[in-house]
């Protein structure tokens, strides 16, 4: 997981026009030919894991063309529209949670649009900081923060709303309006370190940090769409406001204007 690498944007995603939210019941799902756990999983908005764990399959490559699946649903709420997506530079991470978050109301931003929209500037909070195709982990080559990205989604005619606190009532309210919300996500912990630019402002760099986009979530975690992954994912509740403190809650929740 601590690992970013290039990849190639994942073809044939269907986008929807809306994101209202819904909660999850259980359902049932017939398979057809060509499906597999992973494009289920994705039509449902649950993880892979949770539609084996289900159903006990013992074997995710053998899947039987009408074989009836139980969806668990347990009360918890989906933005509808969030599919997997992999990051395409070093780097990249909250290019891609844009445009993930935009793909969930089908006007995708590309990441090379933001990135080509983006000032570079050693405070985050402003622009880019470092060489987007740096190693990941440390603070020299780094990225930027949710502030930065605001003017490019109004641009593009999303709203950026930004906000800090990590707090789980906050961002189940975001996903409950319906709001795929990018989050800034310490994976090292709270190894933050202090800088102060030009004009006297100070700004907190925390190394190991990652983007993802939250999306649902239920009583026992949150469900995120993780870009250097290209995968949809599960975190504890504990564990993900562990890693959310570490940049003080910082988010961005996406909509249109």
């Amino acid at each position: 997981m601590r690992v970013w690498c290039r990849a190639i944007a994942t073809a044939g995603m269907a986008f929807l026009l809306s994101a209202s939210p819904r909660a999850m019941a259980d359902e049932v799902h017939t398979v057809e030919p060509g499906e597999t756990v992973a494009t289920i999983a994705t039509a449902h908005g649950v993880t892979p894991g949770i539609v084996i764990t289900a159903n006990g399959i013992p074997d995710v490559a053998n899947l039987r063309v009408n074989q009836r699946l139980t969806i668990p649903g347990d009360g918890s709420v989906i933005v509808p529209g969030v599919t997997p997506y992999r990051q395409q530079r070093s780097l990249s991470c909250e290019y891609a949670s844009v445009y993930i978050a935009t793909m969930a109301f089908g006007k995708p931003v590309a990441e090379a649009d933001s990135i080509a929209a983006t000032p570079l500037d050693p405070n985050p909070h402003r622009g880019f900081r470092g060489n987007i195709d740096g190693e990941w982990g440390n603070t020299i080559d780094y990225g930027v923060y949710a502030e930065a990205l605001v003017p490019h989604l109004a641009e593009h005619g999303f709203v950026g709303e930004v906000s800090y606190g990590a707090e789980a009532i906050n961002l189940r309210a975001q996903i409950d309006a319906g709001r795929p919300t990018i989050v800034w996500l310490g994976y090292w912990g709270d190894t933050g370190e202090y800088e102060t630019d030009t004009t006297g402002s100070t700004y907190k760099l925390v190394p190991g940090y990652h983007n993802v986009v939250a999306y649902s979530y239920d009583a026992s975690g949150v469900f995120v769409a993780n870009p250097g992954t290209g995968t949809l994912e599960y975190y504890p509740w504990d564990r993900f406001l562990e890693m959310w403190a570490a940049l003080d809650g910082m988010t961005l929740a996406v909509y249109p204007a």
